[in-house]
């Protein structure tokens, strides 16, 4: 039995939690699996229920989920103190507990509602999201819905799949049996009850085929189920359970092996989620759908795979979630892309995306709106990267479109004083001055004003910028510091202030290229004193 409980307790896709999960749910399942063991020494060798009273309350304290359990344990205390007959007897203790266990969830929905992002239970009807009285998208993932029963027979098979297949098999082959009325075997079909209607009722916000770490606790009452059904079986002599070990543990081993597969090689590990997030984008909130998104990008980015980095970019922005930020993540890896072509259709992709967004910008409040003044500035910023990569000729042919849709625009004069030929230096710089207020929020905007005052030898100004760049964004720019130190030391003459913004370097941006010139050029000054 130790075997079985071995096969069917750790050779499932739970052992997945072993192999750098970082959540508790590994400390959990751990608990859960040591609770399973002393409740089988309770009924084999007449051991104390209270090791396994204890190892429940560890499992609990680790993951609620657990207290799917507890009903299991109070059938286990049942069978201590009163045996299996009387007045009540186990049989009749075992219905009880299940029936209770599907009217908690019962009442658990009247209590908290049918429908909200905030109740544990999966909503029974789609709804609308809202934060603050802004709508935030809609939710179509529901308890009966298509893609949440799918998950859920999904989620069986990953998790319990060969203990799944011995309690179909023994319902087919041996469903009169006595070995049904054994009391492990009962307790265990109490927890795979509150198991499976925990995995089923709860609320998988992500959607079970990425959330189905929830499933892996709860789902042991049904590991244990299968385990004592067959040891019950084996002692009436319906079955002979020594072949049977080899095929069960490559079974499990199989379950197992194929899912750790997939989460071994990153790739198939991304290819997988990006097809989790086609099948459920349009089923479940927005943000949810955004978050695996952004795992996703980050993942492309560690690898450099620009094209697939910039169509995750693309995809989160058509979410509607977290809008500026991304546009601003978008326009980095724009402002670096290798490929002239490439760089030319994302950049014609971005102007006419932000075209579309001004539409909205004076709509009524939304998750997807994008405020007027950030939109003005992310076309502003948007339009100086095609002007400072190649591109001035597409820049001067769209111009008049983003005048005309945001209107008010003065940040336009910042783009025009870099496309406009025939100007000089001065010139340049007054235009900019008029299109950059106290209200430019955009740290590449400043930085971008700043250069060009630095180049009109307009050096006060040019350093008042590159500070208040700096402050908007310490660590995204690294180079301004290095900028405003120069200007600083050379042609203000402020040896302090200069000083003190390549300490600032040094502290914002450790182990960058500009943090290594400005341990440098503090050496060399510290020399020169």
């Amino acid at each position: 039995m130790r075997w079985l409980l071995a096969v069917f307790l750790l050779f499932t896709a739970g052992s997945l939690f072993f192999f750098g999960y970082i959540e508790l749910y590994a400390l959990s399942y751990a608990c859960g699996a040591v609770y399973f063991l002393a409740v089988w020494a309770v009924f084999r060798s007449g051991a104390s229920p209270w090791p396994a009273g204890v190892a429940l309350l560890a499992a609990v304290a680790f993951g609620l989920s657990a207290a799917v359990f507890v009903p299991s344990w109070l059938l286990v205390l049942h069978w201590k103190f009163r045996g299996e007959s009387g007045p009540f007897p186990l049989k009749h203790a075992a219905a009880a507990l299940c029936v209770l266990s599907v009217l908690v969830f019962v009442a658990a929905y009247v209590v908290t509602g049918a429908a909200n992002e905030e109740m544990q239970l999966m909503p029974l009807a789609p709804f609308q999201k809202t934060t603050g009285g802004v709508p935030g998208g809609w939710q179509q993932y529901t308890l009966f819905s298509r893609a949440h029963l799918v998950d859920m027979l999904n989620a069986l098979l990953l998790v319990a799949g060969p203990a799944l297949a011995v309690c179909v098999a023994a319902l087919a082959v041996a469903r009169r049996a006595s070995a049904w009325r054994d009391p492990a075997v009962l307790t265990g079909l109490v927890a795979a009850v509150g198991g499976v209607l925990f995995v089923f009722f709860g609320h998988a916000r992500l959607g079970l085929a990425r959330d189905w770490d929830l499933a892996a606790l709860p789902l042991l009452g049904l590991a244990f189920l299968a385990a004592s059904l067959l040891a019950a079986l084996a002692k009436e002599g319906k079955i002979v359970l020594a072949p049977l070990l080899p095929l069960l543990l490559a079974l499990a081993l199989g379950d197992t092996w194929v899912w750790m597969r997939v989460n071994i090689d990153e790739d198939a590990s991304a290819r997988r989620l990006e097809s989790i997030v086609d099948r459920d984008a349009a089923v479940l909130l927005p943000i949810h759908t955004y978050t695996a998104l952004e795992n996703l990008r980050k993942h492309y980015r560690a690898l450099r795979s620009e094209d697939h980095h910039v169509a995750t970019l693309k995809r989160m922005i058509a979410t509607g979630y977290h809008k500026p930020d991304t546009y601003e993540k978008f326009l980095g890896v724009l402002a670096q892309r290798r490929s002239p072509e490439e760089r030319g259709r994302d950049l014609s992709w971005v102007f006419e995306r932000l075209l579309a967004e001004s539409a909205s910008m004076n709509g009524p409040a939304g998750y997807a709106v994008v405020a007027p003044r950030t939109l003005r500035e992310l076309a502003a910023k948007a339009l100086l990267i095609g002007a400072q990569t190649g591109e001035s000729g597409r820049v001067r042919d769209v111009l008049p479109r983003f005048r005309a849709a945001l209107e008010p625009w003065k940040e336009a004069g910042l783009v025009e004083a870099f496309v406009t030929p025939g100007l000089t230096p001065d010139d340049v710089a007054d235009r900019v001055a008029a299109a950059i207020d106290s209200a430019t929020a955009d740290a590449a905007l400043l930085i971008a004003a700043a250069r060009v005052h630095r180049a009109a030898a307009r050096y006060a100004a040019a350093a008042t910028l590159y500070e208040r760049a700096i402050t908007r964004d310490p660590d995204g720019y690294p180079e301004s510091y290095i900028a405003l130190a120069q200007i600083c030391f050379e042609q203000l003459g402020d040896r302090a202030r200069s000083e003190d913004a390549l300490r600032r370097c040094l502290a914002q941006a450790p182990g960058s290229a500009e943090a290594a010139e400005a341990r440098r050029i503090l050496l060399l000054m510290q020399q020169q004193r």
